[in-house]
């Protein structure tokens, strides 16, 4: 068993690293956020930080689910399929969910539901079995959402909700 203090250490460290995605869903769907500002300060002792790090993952899936009405069915297909070109490194599945959640928040920005039919019941990644897996996952996310040329691309894009070749413009060229 990992000593109480390298627990809260890695508890802090990934929850600071999950921040920006975090953010960037919040300020889209500030309903995530389960408890003040104030409070998610405090993870003072080791209990806290894990707690907050749990939380702040569960935040996370809250919005991904919030914005599923602005997902076009096309942009996870699309993320996919540019993802994995050669030359971009790093995690492509990563990628690909970085850019579906840029897509999401540009689009909610925007105002811009999909309207074509019901939300888009894309599952673009399984969620892990355990909190060590699914914090790695969120953090090479969230690495792909404030480092990728993609994700940034997207997120600046202001899509029409009837337009599919903008999107898929953006995407490829990204």
């Amino acid at each position: 068993m990992t000593p109480a203090p390298i627990r809260w250490i890695r508890a802090w460290t990934a929850y600071r690293r999950i921040g920006p995605l975090w953010a960037a869903l919040h300020r889209a769907v500030p309903e995530i956020a389960l408890c003040t500002p104030a409070a998610r300060l405090r993870p003072a002792f080791p209990r806290g930080a894990e707690f907050a790090l749990y939380r702040r993952i569960i935040e996370i899936h809250d919005g991904q689910l919030a914005l599923r009405p602005y997902v076009h069915p096309g942009v996870h297909t699309w993320a996919v399929a540019t993802a994995g070109r050669p030359g971009a490194g790093g995690n492509a599945a990563a990628r690909a969910e970085a850019a579906c959640i840029a897509a999401a928040l540009a689009a909610a920005e925007a105002g811009l539901p999909y309207r074509a039919g019901p939300p888009v019941p894309y599952a673009a990644h399984q969620v892990q079995a355990s909190i060590e897996a699914e914090t790695a996952w969120l953090i090479d996310v969230t690495e792909a959402f404030t480092r990728s040329a993609r994700a940034a691309t997207i997120g600046a894009h202001r899509p029409g909700a009837r337009h599919l070749t903008p999107w898929q413009a953006v995407i490829r060229h990204c």
